[in-house]
């Protein structure tokens, strides 16, 4: 493992995806969905988009064209359904949300954002 990775968790080194141009755009009540907030607050920077996958959970030995660059096409095609339709059609499972065997997904650490 190189150097760089030692004494750091997934959830510290696993690829955060923005949108640079055009920026994300909230509904008219103010709320962006399956985004993730720096330290959960959507006045303190730009969203990350929600990538997480419960069954698939990424790991270091992951190439990003397999998994952060679909995850994100994907996440950006539901967007885009919602943008017009007010509705998020996606997948809608996050972290910390009872699974549908009624254990929870492990938190997500927002303020290394």
């Amino acid at each position: 493992m190189p150097r760089l990775l030692e004494n750091r968790t997934v959830k510290q080194v696993q690829p955060r995806v923005f949108v640079d141009n055009p920026k994300l755009r909230p509904n008219s009540k103010g709320e962006l969905p399956h985004v993730y907030w720096p330290k959960g607050d959507p006045t303190g920077g730009e969203p990350c988009l929600c990538l997480f996958d419960p069954d698939h959970e990424w790991t270091i030995c992951d190439y990003l064209a397999e998994t952060t660059v679909p995850w994100s096409s994907t996440w950006l095609y539901w967007y885009e359904a919602w943008a017009v339709s007010a509705n998020w059609f996606g997948p809608s499972r996050h972290e910390g949300e009872a699974t549908d065997d009624g254990s929870h997904i492990k938190g997500f650490e927002t303020e290394e954002v």
